[in-house]
C-alpha cells in the first residue's frame, strides 16, 4: 500500500471527494469495530509504515466490557457438547440443528460461505438475531450462553477498553462513528436510528477527547434515513460495506469498501486493481 497507493486519512478523501480532487490512487485504510487487536497490533503496524487509518467505534459494545454478540454467538453454537440447542425469541422458539462437531468448525474463510453444519447453524441463527433490537439480541444469546459452557470472554476476540480507544488515536489514527449498540439501523425507527447516529458522535467524543469526523454503517446495513441523520448529525462522510471503489459522483454518505480478506500483497493488489 505504501509503494503502490496514495494513502490519506478518511477524512482527507471526503475532502477531495467533495473538492472534486479524489485522484484514482487514493485509498483509506478502516477498521470496524473496535476490537483490541486494532490497537495491538494493527496500529504499531501501522505508524511502523506511516500510514493512516480509522478505526469505528461502537461505543455502548466498548462500554460494556463483553464480547461482541455475534462472537459469543459462533462460540455457543460451534463448542457446544450437544448436536442441537434451543433459540428462544420473544414470539418464537425452535431447536437449532448443530450436527456433530468437526474439525473444520472454526475454519471459515473471509468472504466465503458455511461448509460445515455447525457454521451453517451459525450462519442461519446470526441472520434471525442480526436484524433485532440489541436487548433481544443480548437475551437471546444469554439464553443460548444458559445451555452451554460459555467460559467469559476469550482473550481472542476482545474488544478495546475505553482507555486504549483514547490511547489508540495518533498523528495516523483516527476514530470515527459506528452508532451505539452496533444494530442494523435500516431495522429500527427514524427515532431510533437519530439516537444510535447522533448520540454515537457524541459519546465518542465524550471517551477520546475528539470529535469524530467519519461514520461507518453497522454490517454495513443503512436506508435513506441513515444517510440523511449521518449528514445531519455533523460526519463528513459514512462507509457502507457495499463492494466497490470510489467514483468522482459517488454519494459521500454511501461510500462503497473493499473487505480484506487473507490475503497476500499481490492479491490486495489484484483486488485493488479490478475495482
Amino acid at each position: 500500500m505504501k509503494k503502490n497507493r496514495d494513502v490519506i486519512p478518511l477524512r482527507e478523501l471526503a475532502e477531495r471527494l467533495a473538492a472534486g480532487k479524489l485522484n484514482s490512487s487514493a485509498v483509506s485504510i478502516t477498521f470496524d469495530d473496535g476490537y483490541a487487536c486494532n490497537d495491538e497490533v494493527a496500529a504499531p503496524l501501522l505508524e511502523e509504515a506511516g500510514l493512516p487509518a480509522t478505526i469505528f467505534i461502537p461505543t455502548h459494545l466498548i462500554e460494556a466490557g463483553q464480547e461482541a454478540w455475534w462472537d459469543r454467538l459462533a462460540a455457543i453454537l460451534i463448542d457446544h457438547p450437544a448436536q442441537s440447542i434451543v433459540l428462544e425469541l420473544e414470539e418464537d422458539r425452535s431447536v437449532v440443528d448443530l450436527g456433530e462437531k468437526s474439525d473444520g468448525d472454526w475454519h471459515w474463510q473471509p468472504g466465503q460461505g458455511p461448509s460445515t453444519p455447525r457454521q451453517e447453524a451459525f450462519h442461519a441463527t446470526w441472520a434471525k438475531l442480526q436484524v433485532l433490537p440489541p436487548d433481544a439480541q443480548r437475551s437471546a444469546v444469554d439464553r443460548l450462553a444458559s445451555q452451554s459452557d460459555e467460559r467469559g470472554p476469550r482473550a481472542s476476540h476482545r474488544l478495546m477498553t475505553a482507555e486504549r480507544v483514547r490511547g489508540v488515536q495518533s498523528d495516523l489514527i483516527e476514530l470515527g462513528g459506528h452508532s451505539l449498540t452496533h444494530t442494523a439501523l435500516s431495522h429500527r425507527s427514524r427515532d431510533e436510528q437519530e439516537i444510535e447516529i447522533r448520540e454515537s458522535r457524541r459519546e465518542l467524543q465524550a471517551m477520546s477527547g475528539t470529535v469524530p469526523k467519519t461514520f461507518a454503517y453497522p454490517y454495513g446495513d443503512y436506508d435513506a434515513n441513515s444517510v440523511e441523520l449521518a449528514r445531519e448529525a455533523g460526519f463528513m462522510c459514512a462507509c457502507t460495506t457495499d463492494h466497490g471503489g470510489i467514483r468522482k459522483n459517488a454519494d459521500a454518505f454511501a461510500l462503497p469498501r473493499i473487505a480484506v480478506g487473507n490475503w497476500d500483497g499481490r492479491q490486495l493488489g489484484a483486488r485493488l486493481s479490478s475495482v
